[in-house]
C-alpha cells in the first residue's frame, strides 16, 4: 500500500531551506527538506535541527513496514544533514489520531498494538507520536483511558488530547485529560509518563505534535 509521507524539518528562523525529491522504498516521490550550505564554510557546525519529522498515515496491517520504510528514510535524511555539519536531535515519526487504527479492537487489544508500536519505536531509535485520544467533546473519553494506560508503560511514544478550537473550551476533553493525567501520577514511574502528553488548543491538522 502506497504510503505519502512529508518529511519536515524543524529548525531555527530564518534558515534557508532548500527541497528536492527522492524517492522512498515504494518508488514514491517525497520531498526531502534539507538545509542549505552556510555561506560561511569556517564555521564548524550549523544550527541543531530538533526533531526531522515524517507524517505517515497507519494502516493496521502494514503498520510495521510502514514505520520501517520512515525510519529508514529519516535515517537517510539525517546523514545529509549531519553531512552538511547540521546536529540532528531526534527523529520523530507522527501518525493520525490513534483512535482511528485501533478501532474495533477492545482494550487490551488496542493496548497490546499500541505497546508493539512502541518497542518498534524504541528498537529503531525514533520517537513516535500517535495523536489526539480525543479531539472534540463528542469523541470516546474510553480513549483517553486508554491512553493514560498506555503512557504509564511506554518507553517513547508521545500523544496530545485537543482541549479547545475556534469554537471554544472542550469541557469533556479538558476533565479526562485531568483525570488521565492523575492516573500517570499513580502508576508511572516518578510520573515520568506525563511528560509524553500534550494538552494542545487550537492545534492545526498535520502539526508534528
Amino acid at each position: 500500500m502506497k504510503t505519502l509521507i512529508t518529511l519536515l524539518a524543524a529548525c531555527f528562523a530564518g534558515t534557508a531551506i532548500a527541497q528536492q525529491p527522492a524517492a522512498n522504498q515504494t518508488g514514491e516521490k517525497t520531498l526531502i527538506a534539507a538545509p542549505a550550505r552556510a555561506q560561511d564554510e569556517t564555521q564548524s557546525a550549523g544550527p541543531k535541527v530538533r526533531a526531522i519529522t515524517t507524517f505517515v498515515r497507519i494502516d493496521r496491517e502494514h503498520y510495521r513496514a510502514q514505520l520501517l520504510n520512515a525510519a529508514n528514510m529519516l535515517r537517510g535524511a539525517r546523514t545529509r544533514f549531519q553531512k552538511d555539519g547540521w546536529e540532528v536531535e531526534f527523529m520523530r515519526i507522527t501518525t493520525q489520531p490513534f483512535p482511528e487504527y485501533v478501532n474495533g479492537l477492545s482494550h487490551d487489544q488496542a493496548l497490546s498494538f499500541l505497546m508493539e508500536m512502541d518497542a518498534l519505536a524504541e528498537k529503531e531509535d525514533f520517537l513516535l507520536a500517535i495523536g489526539p485520544a480525543m479531539s472534540r467533546d463528542r469523541d470516546d473519553p474510553a480513549m483517553m483511558d486508554l491512553l493514560g494506560e498506555l503512557l504509564s508503560k511506554a518507553r517513547v511514544i508521545n500523544a496530545t488530547a485537543l482541549i479547545a478550537g475556534e469554537d471554544g473550551i472542550y469541557w469533556k476533553v479538558v476533565r479526562a485529560a485531568a483525570r488521565m493525567v492523575k492516573h500517570i501520577e499513580d502508576h508511572s514511574p516518578e510520573s515520568q509518563g506525563n511528560f509524553s502528553f500534550t494538552a494542545a488548543a487550537m492545534m492545526p491538522e498535520y502539526a508534528p505534535c
